[in-house]
């Protein structure tokens, strides 16, 4: 009982300091221990303002007004947009994450081919940074691997069962007014 008790403190000190915490980052005993004592995280809803968000891939925690965080998503400018659309595009026919099996994987060559694309579209709206896709790629890759939505190996991108909590519908304005409601995300920030 009290390796229990120590892996929960564990994984409830985990869950501050990173944004999600996937079951597969716990054994199962770990996970099924979390799980059950749920309402005893609850607590941090109180003391920092955030709301805990379960799934069955894992946990998050939500700070609705990003209070609690040095690093907000969804986030405006060009490299939050950009992260915005690599997502809605990378999970799009791909079904609910981890539950449709391995989840979807990109090449470092596809994301940049898909960066390009976005930026052609968006230059008008984007910052310089649209100029050079290759650093826009970068700058959207650590965004999004910093909130734990995409893990990184060599060459490859994984999508992490939380990539598909964020799609937006993409809206480029024409000239003719603002830009539609739908292209802002009504989620809360993923801490």
């Amino acid at each position: 009982m009290e390796r229990f008790a120590t892996c929960f403190s564990t994984a409830r000190c985990r869950l501050l300091e990173d944004p999600v915490l996937l079951r597969s980052d716990l054994e199962s005993a770990e996970w099924a221990e979390l799980r059950r004592r749920l309402s005893d995280v609850a607590i941090f809803s109180e003391m920092f303002d955030v709301t805990i968000e379960a799934r069955a891939e894992g946990l998050a925690l939500i700070d609705e007004d990003g209070e609690a965080t040095d690093s907000m998503f969804p986030r405006t400018g060009t490299v939050g947009h950009a992260a915005l659309l690599l997502l809605t595009r990378a999970t799009t026919g791909h079904g609910a994450g981890s539950d449709m099996g391995a989840p979807p994987v990109l090449g470092r060559h596809d994301v940049e081919a898909i960066m390009t694309e976005l930026a052609d579209r968006h230059r008008r709206y984007w910052s310089q940074l649209a100029e050079d896709p290759a650093r826009l790629t970068d700058a959207v890759l650590d965004l999004l691997e910093d909130h734990r939505l995409i893990a990184i190996e060599d060459h490859t991108v994984t999508l992490m069962p939380t990539a598909w909590r964020y799609g937006i519908e993409e809206v480029v304005a024409d000239g003719s007014g603002p830009v539609g409601e739908s292209s802002q995300p009504a989620l809360g920030t993923l801490r």
